[in-house]
């Protein structure tokens, strides 16, 4: 479970509502996924649903689970065999299917983690959860999806749905003051999400007092030392944002938009590993 923990930030609690009740986000790392079971997480971009679901499947690792990490967006149309084995290459030699049948015969639970199914197209999402439910019927699974909307999952699956939502007074200043915000400082009130407060956290000192998103992202950029063709082409990806008015956009759209904005296929790649 190194590949879980490696560089990962404390969990703090926020407010997370499972199937209607409100509590603390803690409860769901807390929580079991017994075999065949959905959970579906859902929050606007920047909430926080990856870095939770991070410390869920490390929890459920240290709990008796074999947990695989999924990332939809590299996800190809009817080709989750691949995506499986690019997630499970750097820890065993063994195919996916073969593992998870060892794993299930020393009486682990396998959890499937799908990471941002909303950036997935509608129809390559379809496809991703019909061979999903394949692969269920093989092998009894649980399944974390996180996602920024509700995808239309089968009638037959029982789903528990947790939502997390903007952290209030008191959860910003223990995210703040946990991404080392001095103590008695603030930051503008514009920041809402986890994700903005963790970036306004480490830029407090450059920051100026009514500073916005967009001012924010850039000085974070700048202080991050990315080369000037990644900060071109992350400027190509926020002005698709606020064109299309949206707070997050797919890989594809990502990827098409840098291509069009001239951008070399290596910084590319960069950018979008930043």
């Amino acid at each position: 479970h190194a590949s879980f923990s490696l560089g990962l930030h404390e969990l703090v609690p926020v407010t997370l509502a499972i199937d209607g009740a409100a509590m603390e986000s803690t409860a769901l790392t807390a929580s079991s996924f017994p075999a065949q079971s959905t959970t579906l997480l859902m929050g606007s971009s920047g909430s926080g649903k990856s870095h939770l679901a991070l410390h869920a499947a490390l929890r459920a690792v240290q709990s008796d689970h074999l947990a695989v990490w999924l990332r939809c967006d590299e996800y190809e149309r009817g080709r989750l065999s691949s995506l499986l084995a690019r997630a499970v290459a750097p820890f065993s030699t063994e195919p996916p299917v073969a593992l998870f049948q060892k794993a299930l015969d020393l009486g682990l639970t396998i959890l499937v983690v799908l990471d941002g199914l909303n950036e997935c197209f509608d129809t390559v999402r379809k496809q991703l959860l019909e061979q999903l439910s394949a692969l269920r019927l093989r092998v009894p699974s649980a399944v974390l999806i996180t996602s920024t909307i509700r995808p239309q999952l089968p009638d037959s699956v029982a789903v528990r749905e947790a939502v997390l939502t903007p952290p209030g007074g008191n959860e910003r200043a223990t995210i703040l003051r946990s991404h080392g915000l001095p103590t008695g400082a603030s930051v503008p009130e514009a920041f809402r999400t986890p994700f903005e407060l963790s970036l306004a956290a480490k830029c407090f000192h450059e920051l100026s007092g009514n500073a916005s998103q967009s001012e924010l992202l850039d000085t974070y950029i700048r202080l991050s030392g990315a080369s000037e063709e990644v900060r071109f082409g992350l400027r190509i990806i926020a002005g698709q944002m606020d064109n299309n008015l949206q707070m997050s956009l797919s890989s594809a759209d990502a990827y098409a938009g840098l291509r069009r904005g001239g951008v070399t296929a290596v910084a590319i790649d960069q950018t979008m590993a930043f």
